[in-house]
C-alpha cells in the first residue's frame, strides 16, 4: 500500500474489495448493556462516548453484511448512534 494516500475508510474499494466497520460486540449490544447497567435510557453524550470507546474492525462489506445479519437485531449507525439507537428503541430517547 502507498503510504502516501489517504487513510482506508469505509465504502472504499481496492484489490481486497469493498470495506466496512464492524462493531465487536455490536454497538447496539453495548448500548443495551449500558442502558440496563444504568437502569435508564442513554444520553447523546454517553452514546457517542460509548461508541468511541468501542472495538471495532475493518473486514470485506460482505463478512459485515453476513455478521450483521446473523445478529439479529438492527445495526446501529456509527456514524449517527445517537439518531439511530432513538429509533431503534423506538421512544424518542427522551433522558429521564
Amino acid at each position: 500500500m502507498d503510504t502516501t494516500s489517504e487513510p482506508l475508510k469505509e465504502g472504499d474499494r481496492g484489490p481486497y474489495g469493498t470495506l466496512a466497520v464492524l462493531f465487536v460486540p455490536s454497538l447496539a449490544a453495548l448500548l443495551t448493556r449500558a442502558e440496563e447497567l444504568k437502569g435508564s435510557p442513554l444520553t447523546e453524550e454517553q452514546a457517542v462516548r460509548i461508541r468511541d470507546a468501542s472495538q471495532a474492525v475493518v473486514t470485506r462489506a460482505d463478512a459485515a453484511a453476513a455478521t450483521i445479519a446473523q445478529r439479529g437485531h438492527a445495526k446501529v449507525d456509527p456514524l449517527r448512534p445517537w439518531e439511530t439507537w432513538r429509533a431503534r428503541r423506538g421512544n424518542g430517547g427522551e433522558s429521564a
